[in-house]
């Protein structure tokens, strides 16, 4: 009865050990170190990309607006209700123009895009899982004359060495965390197939 208990308990111990590795995957949140509470929207319509590459819930007062050509689809949508400093604007894209596997050369390309640039200062740069696919996130900031700019750029790798950009400015620096955390709210309900 001893070694039936002691597996009972190995078994326990290595479930809880995997139940623990497996939540602990880096999401955006974690990696931006936001505390986000959960949003509440209503009356979101689904706007869908044409040939189905994904799906973004969007409050039915936000302005959107779809670029699509046979080597990109991108969606904009923006609150235009809300003055600028307190609303964001998010492009959320679905690229297969050129081949591009989201690999450390290709991240490393991207740093090294913004370490050239005086402008904008890089703040993260972390590999992230969403939606079950590993990607990468970078945040930086921009000190603009009109308003601070800070940006989330996603990139998650789909088939075919295609992929998905989603990037996020958030002008001015009010609630800036309240901003980032509803925005993260509607990518979180968005379905990439």
């Amino acid at each position: 009865m001893k070694k039936f208990l002691n597996k009972i308990h190995l078994a326990v111990a290595l479930t809880t050990c995997v139940l623990l590795i497996n939540c602990s995957e880096p999401n955006i949140q974690s990696v931006l170190d936001l505390n986000c509470s959960e949003q509440a929207f209503e009356n979101l319509n689904t706007s869908k990309e044409p040939r189905g590459y994904f799906e973004v819930p969007i409050p039915n007062h936000f302005k959107k607006e779809f670029f699509v050509n046979e080597f990109e689809s991108r969606l904009y949508f923006a609150d235009t209700t809300k003055q600028l400093s307190d609303a964001y604007i998010m492009d959320f894209g679905f690229y297969s123009a050129t081949p591009t596997e989201l690999n450390q050369p290709f991240i490393e390309k991207k740093i090294l895009e913004y370490k050239n640039n005086t402008d904008v200062r890089l703040e993260v740069s972390e590999k992230i899982v969403f939606q079950g696919k590993t990607g990468h996130v970078l945040f930086s900031k921009k000190n603009d004359d009109f308003l601070p700019i800070n940006s989330i750029e996603i990139y998650i790798p789909n088939t075919s060495n295609t992929y998905y950009y989603i990037k996020s400015d958030f002008y001015g620096n009010d609630n800036l965390e309240s901003r980032i955390c509803q925005a993260l709210s509607l990518l979180e309900l968005s379905k990439l197939p």
